[in-house]
């Protein structure tokens, strides 16, 4: 869900041109006024903030965004000039390739594979209500999701020792990740249980149930 962020800063500040935004601008080498940065600073936090924390079952990788989003809001507040340049870039680099890698671990998560297929049996449920029909599943999809319920605690356990380190894993280092995220998908090919898991997850996909 998007969210819209606001933060509160001088109004000479809303005035000023824009230097960059996270879309691409990067302040580089120049000299830029302390408005000009903090204008920088704010576009910078708004845009992570519109889809807000991704989330991790990873606790330290959850903790580790909420850390960057202060630092950036802090900076926001009361940036000068000096606090663009390397220190903006550093951390924009930072905080873009934290939240690829937890949208990577994402999908080998059987914890959060589950979570999504459950919220579309409710999306289902939901809708079929308002309209007036009946939203009971059919036999072949609610024995697809017991499968899936039973299975995906043993799928987290078996992932488990591969996914331990992620927090330590320096997430602007493309080949370190690629090599982590291999590391993951090869536990999980050896997983029965996330295979099965897959299996089930694959009939309730496409069964299309967030689309009725």
């Amino acid at each position: 869900m998007r969210q819209f962020r606001v933060l509160v800063v001088p109004a000479l500040v809303l005035l000023a041109a824009a230097c960059g935004s996270e879309s691409g601008a990067s302040s580089g080498a120049e000299t830029v006024t302390s408005q000009q940065c903090r204008r920088q600073w704010v576009d910078l936090w708004q845009y992570h903030g519109e889809n807000g924390n991704p989330g991790s079952s990873v606790a330290a990788l959850a903790d580790r965004w909420e850390d960057l989003d202060a630092q950036a809001r802090d900076v926001a507040e009361r940036a000068e000039g000096a606090d663009c340049g390397a220190t903006f870039d550093d951390l924009k680099t930072e905080w873009g390739a934290l939240e690829d890698f937890m949208y990577d671990l994402h999908e080998l998560d059987p914890a959060r594979q589950l979570a999504t297929a459950e919220g579309d049996r409710r999306y289902y449920a939901e809708y079929q209500e308002m309209i007036g029909e009946d939203g009971t599943l059919p036999p072949a999809l609610r024995r697809a999701f017991k499968t899936a319920r039973r299975e995906a605690p043993q799928a987290v356990n078996d992932l488990a020792p591969a996914m331990q380190d992620a927090a330590q894993v320096e997430v602007t280092d493309k080949q370190e990740v690629r090599d982590f995220l291999l590391e993951v998908k090869e536990s999980a090919d050896s997983s029965e249980s996330y295979g099965e898991l897959q299996q089930m997850l694959r009939i309730i996909s496409d069964a299309e149930l967030n689309e009725h």
